[in-house]
């Protein structure tokens, strides 16, 4: 098991990957979950592609995830990140967000008008 595909892996890298796994496969069920409740195949007759079949997003969705599933999400990369020291891959992700935070700032700091659904009166 500890040689698993790692010719000059160590014990302790493997151990960190296993341990991402575990965080990341509940992540993945509920993903497929929502790709299951909200996509769907629709047979594709036009084209003779080898895939007959095409994913297309289901109107209206059967299913929304709001705020406890960002809250998962977010939580499982942040535990894998600190957990299995994937620090530099953790930024990667969360680049956006950072990026998302400082084009926020001027709203959220009152320099410029902020919208009504930002922020209730």
């Amino acid at each position: 098991m500890y040689g698993a595909g790692l010719s000059h892996g160590s014990k302790e890298l493997v151990e960190r990957h296993l341990l991402s796994m575990y965080f990341m496969l509940p992540l993945i069920g509920v993903c497929v979950g929502f790709m299951y409740h909200n996509w769907c195949v629709i047979p594709d007759t036009l084209s003779p592609s080898a895939c007959p079949h095409r994913l297309r997003p289901r109107y209206p969705a059967r299913s929304f995830p709001g705020d406890t599933f960002c809250y998962f999400s977010g939580m499982a990369f942040a535990v894998v990140g600190i957990q299995g020291h994937f620090s530099k891959t953790l930024l990667l992700f969360f680049i956006p967000q950072i990026f998302n935070f400082l084009l926020s700032c001027p709203q959220l700091f009152g320099l410029v008008p902020c919208p009504r659904h930002r922020l209730p009166r």
